[in-house]
């Protein structure tokens, strides 16, 4: 797994039209109202990122919390998305995470009437999300599976699971950079502590799955595997400009390089820094 995972909350207003259907003028009142209840669950409105400076083509703002790594952003396919970064190896941090999520969900409570109904749970823009809102997501580099040809075999075992797998680059790449974002894809039926659990579980057995494989990979061919970082930092390099989804698979493959002790005088938790930005600036789960 490439940096950490991702928590997210969906949230959407009582009465109010999804943004996909909302005009400007309703799309400003439910941003004025969501800003004011901000205000009063501890965000540090002084550090808001505006639209003017939000990656080109996504309209939103990224709203961190006071003493706190999560934050929120809106004005995507929800009216509101909690999100909180966690360990990728830590049940505990991410029920930690979880919890930190649920504190702020809570003090917005106070102050906005959720769409919520008995039956179905919170209502949300996208049918997955539906029930609880939660996703976890984790961006996994499958490079040992994919050398030995392991790959689809896990891919379709995960879908028969209920989580949904995106590859994160250009179809015509996934032979060179096997990256992709895995997430929970059931959310209704499960409270949220169990969906985190299960999601957590699903990850170490991925993690171990390729690790596995990795240490095959080493031992029987470590040519391709040199192989396979030297084509990335090569890239890294030699580019101006990248994509965040680029960027994203091209830093797993040099992590993939600097784990296996492949690639010298790159500082491991500089990548993590970068792997964690990456992901910060992806679309969320259903956008």
């Amino acid at each position: 797994i490439e940096g950490p995972c991702r928590i997210s909350l969906a949230r959407n207003l009582s009465g109010e039209k999804f943004n996909a259907w909302a005009t400007s003028r309703e799309k400003d009142a439910i941003r004025e109202k969501i800003l004011n209840a901000l205000k009063k669950a501890d965000a540090d409105m002084a550090t808001v990122f505006p639209q003017d400076i939000a990656p080109a083509g996504r309209k939103y703002s990224f709203i961190p919390f006071k003493g706190s790594n999560a934050y929120a952003t809106l004005e995507e396919a929800d009216h509101l998305r909690l999100e909180i970064f966690c360990a990728p190896d830590s049940d505990t941090e991410a029920q930690t995470a979880w919890q930190e999520l649920r504190r702020i969900d809570m003090l917005l409570e106070e102050h906005l009437d959720w769409a919520w109904t008995v039956d179905l749970g919170y209502m949300t823009a996208d049918h997955m999300s539906l029930g609880t809102g939660l996703h976890m997501t984790g961006v996994f580099h499958f490079v040992g599976l994919k050398m030995f040809n392991d790959v689809s075999a896990v891919l379709n075992a995960l879908e028969r699971l209920r989580f949904q797998v995106e590859f994160c680059g250009k179809e015509a790449e996934a032979g060179e950079f096997p990256v992709y974002r895995v997430t929970n894809a059931q959310t209704l039926g499960m409270d949220e502590s169990a969906i985190i659990a299960r999601t957590e579980r699903i990850f170490k057995a991925l993690r171990e799955h390729e690790a596995r494989a990795r240490y095959s990979l080493m031992k029987e061919h470590p040519l391709r595997a040199m192989q396979h970082v030297s084509a990335a930092l090569s890239k890294l390099k030699n580019s101006f400009l990248l994509t965040d989804r680029d960027a994203l698979i091209l830093l797993t493959a040099l992590n993939f390089g600097v784990n296996m002790g492949l690639v010298r005088g790159i500082s491991a938790s500089d990548l993590q820094i970068l792997l964690t930005a990456t992901q910060s600036a992806m679309p969320s789960e259903g956008d």
